[in-house]
């Protein structure tokens, strides 16, 4: 608890240290740019890391934190906005020995990569940031894949420069998505990567261009890592120096949980458990009444969720989400159709959700999208569910 409260108050009093401009610093020659990756956290908003700009000029007394991830608590209906996507984020600058004494405390990996180059790319890069933390400027609606910490200083790199900074591979990669690419973050957290591979919307499993895979921070070092500069009628690497900041010491060190601590067993136990029941009450053994209710009613909320982040918040990823194709209770709509009490109508539906199920299971076989395995025994649950409802009283 107390850890808790002193982060919380080097959040608050690292914050608004510079008036509402930095027209009165200046950099010299020898100031240095470089990229702080913070490693992945155990909280959920630390699941894939941060990017932070680091400035350090000896001479002109500045050592800064340059963040695009902050955002403002009193903002007014806070939460209710940070809900429907409607919450700014801002870029702030603090000092970074304030930065850096929060991630020590929460045990975080800080990797600091020294950017090459010149004096007057220097200085263009400090005019950017004093423009970008004007009051008029520093604010911005972020989005999670699109723009967010690091691909707000991935974008200036790409194209501040153009002619003298060049990306390489491995940021010049194979077919991917987001959703692909957000993957290895979420081994060391399976049930929120089944969470999230259900609220996220067909926008994260489209292919993305070579430029949009820099949207998470361990990503965009990798980019840099591999980038090259112009210099001196040569091409040269990007990054002069790569060291470790800080390294943890293990306290918050993330692990791929063992087999029974994971989703998996317990979808594929439903399954069997929900084909039993099916049988049983098939077999007029048992009744299924309150299950019925129950389950359409949790199908039913899970469904209305899944529109309201499609249509009633501005998240681009949650947007065209097809995971409303297998959540939405067909059964209990269909039993309210007079004329689907024909047998050959039933079979005919049954087979058409037979093919849109399997579709929906497989299309990652020939194209970037993704579907958590966990997630295939509660689609075929749910699959088995419909029919039932659909053939019950056959």
């Amino acid at each position: 608890m107390k850890k808790l409260i002193f982060i919380l108050i080097l959040l608050i009093s690292s914050s608004y240290l510079f008036a509402d401009d930095l027209d009165q610093f200046k950099i010299g020659p020898h100031a240095q740019f470089s990229l702080i990756t913070v490693s992945d956290g155990p909280e959920l908003y630390a699941t894939f890391g941060h990017t932070i700009i680091r400035i350090k000029d000896i001479e002109n007394n500045i050592d800064w934190a340059v963040d695009w991830g902050k955002f403002d608590f009193n903002t007014e209906g806070f939460y209710f906005k940070f809900i429907r996507g409607r919450l700014n984020y801002l870029m702030d600058v603090t000092l970074f020995r304030y930065a850096l004494q929060q991630y020590v405390m929460r045990d975080l990996t800080l990797t600091e990569q020294v950017l090459r180059l010149d004096t007057e790319e220097k200085q263009d890069f400090f005019e950017f940031i004093k423009e970008t933390y004007k009051p008029e400027n520093r604010f911005y609606k972020y989005d999670f894949f699109k723009d967010n910490c690091a691909t707000r200083i991935g974008e200036y790199l790409l194209n501040a420069f153009p002619e003298v900074v060049r990306f390489n591979a491995p940021y010049e990669g194979s077919q991917t998505s987001y959703q692909r690419m957000i993957q290895p973050h979420l081994k060391v957290k399976p049930w929120t990567g089944m969470g999230i591979n259900i609220i996220l919307g067909q926008e994260s499993d489209k292919e993305i261009l070579n430029h949009n895979k820099m949207f998470l921070p361990h990503d965009l070092m990798e980019a840099v890592d591999n980038a090259e500069v112009y210099e001196d009628g040569q091409w040269l690497p990007l990054v002069m120096d790569k060291h470790i900041i800080y390294q943890s010491r293990g306290i918050t060190t993330l692990s791929v949980p063992p087999f029974y601590r994971q989703p998996l067993p317990y979808t594929i136990l439903l399954l069997l458990i929900g084909m039993i029941l099916f049988y049983l009450e098939r077999k007029q053994i048992i009744s299924l009444r309150i299950y019925d209710i129950v389950a359409n009613v949790i199908l039913s909320i899970l469904t209305i969720f899944l529109l309201f982040m499609w249509l009633g918040t501005d998240h681009s990823a949650t947007a065209l989400n097809l995971n409303i194709l297998w959540t939405f209770p067909w059964g209990l709509l269909l039993i309210q159709i007079p004329f689907m009490k024909s047998n050959k109508l039933k079979l005919v539906f049954t087979s058409f959700l037979a093919l849109l199920n399997l579709w929906f299971i497989t299309r990652g076989l020939w194209s970037t999208a993704f579907v958590n395995p966990s997630l295939v025994p509660v689609i075929v649950f749910v699959y088995f569910h419909n029919i039932h409802i659909i053939w019950k009283k056959s």
